[in-house]
């Protein structure tokens, strides 16, 4: 997807969250319907849009980013020790 190539895939695995089906690739259990959709992707989609959607969702600087936010967050937050939470427990 980043090179903006259409991607065929089969509804297992992770494929359905990865995939955005109709714009960046075809999801098809069928076997036909997967040797149809390659000899006409070139046609179907927008190569700009699927490297655009690419780089959105899992461009270095987008997790970089995240990262740094769930490290302020995670600094933010008090620290519980171990003791003192079985403490408030028990």
């Amino acid at each position: 997807m980043l090179s903006g190539v259409p991607v065929l895939g089969t509804s297992r695995g992770a494929v359905p969250e990865i995939l955005d089906d109709g714009i960046t690739g075809v999801i098809a259990d069928d076997p036909a319907e997967m040797v149809a959709a390659a000899r006409i992707a070139d046609k179907l989609f927008d190569r700009q849009r699927i490297r655009a959607r690419a780089v959105q969702r899992w461009s270095a600087a987008r997790m970089a980013d995240e990262y740094l936010e769930q490290y302020r967050r995670a600094q933010a937050e008090p620290i519980v020790a171990a003791t003192d939470a079985a403490a408030a427990e028990g």
